[in-house]
């Protein structure tokens, strides 16, 4: 899934404002990228993690952080715009240096001042977009021995401070000293607070003090540090220190109301779609297969390209014009998918929705960057059927796992909204189903032949790494993926048989060196799991917690054939390990005829966030359960 925030937020990152009402999100492909280094360590290494927001230098630190707001209102007592003023005091510690602040700007944020070093300016360029207007201004100073110091300044006006609601509390070096401060006119301090979120106790020090017409409440820190990035970490929106600034909306509804303003109500062109849909949906007789066949058109004739400029940051596409130019954003697809609807005599609505990085939900703190998404939906009787038109592999009345239980604004009327949440799938539903029947050869090479069934979620998260893979290299990937029926066995290109919500892959594999004779015994190396070791998580220096992004189960069944003359004089024994967020076993058995030993293993992952002091037990779990699956078996002669 692919949608642009619809908000921004300051992000704490060498005084970086992370504009994201220009930052793209590809849900599909985290999840296709996390799936990848579980399930196919082979090729991991091609979506390997990158370490973001660590220390841009560990000889740097700031010595004092002061980043100042200034609340400004009319006449009226409307906030009309933010003014900020960031002033960095870097200090080098073991040897000279370079540091840099940083800030992004565009026709929303203007830059009024930057001092202090050598002042930049460039373009931002992120993957995805067509156009985008953000720009990036940058102060570069230079400490030139150990102990200097040297200040960079970078102040700026948010021009629509509706879209301005939250601050990380972190930066790109470690920090001593750091004031938040936030001025506030007095006709507006009934109405806007500042809330910390995730914020342990004892971090700030809050106090407040009115000074003639302004409420000044003040933040302070000491000794702030710059954690490392780990790949298996939930979003930092989600669990890092912030401030929220509540107050420009009091509900739910209000944001609503608020981002509906940028809707176009009217399509000249719309009979384009209405020919289209009836073109698409003729032989259909149910709304169900009007809606599949809309959803199917919009996949795969719609490419996702975003331009980013100004109001195109929140003012969906008209329908006609995605459909004529066959591309749009999430807000674009979206509003094809409703006009579609609504011309196939279906209540086809927009939705705002927040994916599951963004930390926020609408009913918790009615902010615009509760949001970052927008999809569709079909609301029949009481049921609302949410569409993703930027989830291409997603069948029709499936959802992405990036938006799956997440809250989202359904339109209900100009001034009324639903508030909904999306619905969750189960485990057992985004499955690797395994079944191998497995013998030795004359040359001791431990042999497999069978199937791996991949469902739903992740059979759609293999259909688009297979859809952005050369088509040389397709064969590849689905065999390093059969691979992982059997540790460390090497797989021929299997058949591969792709319906809309199963990949199902048959053929042989092989797996040299899993079968050694100790004496009059043989021992064979049977390990159904060939990622679950992947599942664990760094410990080091980690001070985040771990994250299960989506829910998924392993079933694997491995029937190996015992030879003739030798019977089975070893089996291991049973294990089990369940905690809040896995639940797996492993057992062997002998059959009633003493000719083949089954080893049966599960494994079920829930999504969720593990807390920091949980990961060890977790870990635990999983070497206990690995362990017990490389356990060997074994046979011997049987006279």
């Amino acid at each position: 899934m692919q949608g642009e925030n619809l908000t921004f937020i300051k992000h704490r990152n060498s005084h970086f404002i992370a504009y994201l009402c220009r930052t793209h999100n590809n849900q599909s492909q985290v999840t296709m990228k996390t799936f990848l280094q579980i399930l196919i360590p082979a090729i991991a290494v091609l979506y390997s993690a990158i370490q973001v927001n660590a220390a841009a230098d560990p000889n740097i630190v700031i010595e004092q952080l002061t980043d100042r707001y200034k609340l400004v209102s009319d006449k009226e007592g409307k906030l009309v715009r933010i003014e900020e003023s960031c002033e960095t005091t870097f200090r080098a510690k073991r040897t000279a240096g370079k540091a840099m602040a940083l800030a992004f700007y565009s026709e929303d944020i203007k830059i009024t001042k930057a001092t202090g070093g050598t002042v930049g300016y460039d373009y931002v360029d992120r993957d995805g977009i067509f156009f985008d207007d953000s720009k990036l201004c940058y102060v570069a100073v230079e400490l030139k021995k150990p102990g200097a110091t040297a200040k960079a300044t970078i102040n700026s006006t948010i021009l629509r401070p509706e879209f301005f609601s939250r601050i990380l509390l972190y930066e790109s070096y470690d920090i001593e000293n750091a004031q938040y401060i936030f001025e506030i006119p007095t006709n507006l301090s009934d109405r806007y607070k500042i809330v910390e979120r995730n914020v342990p106790s004892g971090m700030l020090k809050r106090t407040e003090e009115t000074k003639g017409d302004k409420l000044v409440i003040t933040f302070s820190a000491t000794g702030l540090k710059t954690p490392k990035r780990f790949s298996d970490e939930p979003s930092r929106s989600r669990y890092y220190p912030q401030l929220l600034i509540l107050g420009q909306f009091a509900n739910p509804t209000e944001v609503y109301s608020y981002l509906r303003t940028y809707i176009q109500e009217t399509d000249p062109q719309n009979q384009s779609v209405a020919d289209k849909t009836r073109e698409i949906t003729a032989g259909c007789t149910t709304d169900a297969e009007r809606i599949a066949a809309i959803t199917r058109f919009v996949h795969d004739n719609i490419r996702y390209v975003a331009v980013e400029n100004g109001e195109l940051g929140q003012r969906p596409d008209l329908p006609s014009e995605v459909l004529r130019k066959s591309f749009g954003d999430c807000k674009g697809s979206a509003s094809l998918i409703k006009a579609m609807l609504c011309a196939a005599g279906i209540d086809g609505r927009l939705v705002w929705i927040g994916t599951d990085d963004v930390g926020n939900r609408y009913s918790e703190y009615p902010v615009t960057s509760a949001g970052n998404h927008m999809i569709a939906a079909a609301v029949t009787g009481d049921s609302i059927l949410f569409i993703d038109g930027t989830a291409r592999q997603t069948p029709p009345f499936k959802v992405p796992f990036g938006i799956q239980g997440c809250e989202g604004l359904v339109e209900d009327g100009p001034d009324k909204c639903i508030v909904a949440t999306v619905p969750t799938s189960s485990p057992l539903e985004n499955m690797n189903k395994s079944d191998l029947r497995l013998t030795i050869d004359p040359d001791g090479t431990l042999c497999g032949e069978g199937s791996l069934t991949i469902t739903n979620g992740l059979a759609n998260s293999v259909k688009s790494l297979i859809e952005d893979t050369a088509p040389a290299q397709r064969a590849n990937i689905y065999a390093r993926l059969f691979e992982i029926c059997l540790a460390g066995s090497h797989a021929d290109q299997p058949e591969v048989n792709a319906a809309e919500s199963e990949i199902i892959l048959n053929g042989k594999l092989s797996l040299g060196g899993a079968v050694k004779k100790v004496g009059d015994e043989t021992y064979v190396d049977i390990n159904p799991s060939a990622y679950l070791t992947k599942l664990k998580f760094d410990t080091k220096e980690r001070e985040s917690p771990g994250y299960y992004s989506y829910p998924m189960s392993d079933v694997s069944t491995l029937t190996f054939q015992i030879p003739d003359g030798m019977e089975a004089c070893f089996l291991p024994e049973p294990v089990e390990i369940e905690n809040e967020w896995l639940s797996g076993k492993i057992s062997t058995t002998l059959s009633p005829d003493d000719n083949t030993i089954v080893r049966n293993f599960s494994i079920i992952v829930r999504p969720g966030i593990i807390p920091l002091n949980d990961l060890k037990r977790v870990n635990a779990d999983i070497n206990r359960l690995s362990t017990a699956c490389s356990s060997k078996i074994g046979i011997r002669n049987s006279n």
